[in-house]
């Protein structure tokens, strides 16, 4: 990790935070997370159940990043960096912890 530092604050959207935080684990970095931006609304009638272009964006924002970390998890299994963490070295300089 840069300067040495062992922990980061990794600051993100919270709808991006799930695939976000798995990928710095994933190299081994430790990060403190701080999600942002918060979606959401509140319910004022029975009306705010009918569909809506807003409502269409959420759903559109929760797929993507559901098959975002699916196509993360598939893609980067086997890759050289979980294969380095699991042989006990650091996987951001290569040497033994």
């Amino acid at each position: 990790v840069a300067a040495g530092k062992k922990r980061v604050w990794l600051v993100t959207n919270a709808w991006h935070m799930p695939r976000a935080s798995w990928s710095f684990r994933h190299v081994g970095i430790d990060a403190v997370m701080a999600p942002t931006g918060f979606v959401g609304s509140s319910v004022e009638s029975w009306l705010d159940f009918l569909p809506s272009t807003r409502g269409l964006n959420y759903t559109n924002l929760a797929l993507h990043e559901c098959l975002g970390l699916l196509w993360y998890r598939l893609r980067y299994a086997g890759d050289k960096i979980a294969e380095t963490k699991a042989a006990g070295k650091d996987p951001v300089n290569g040497v033994s912890r």
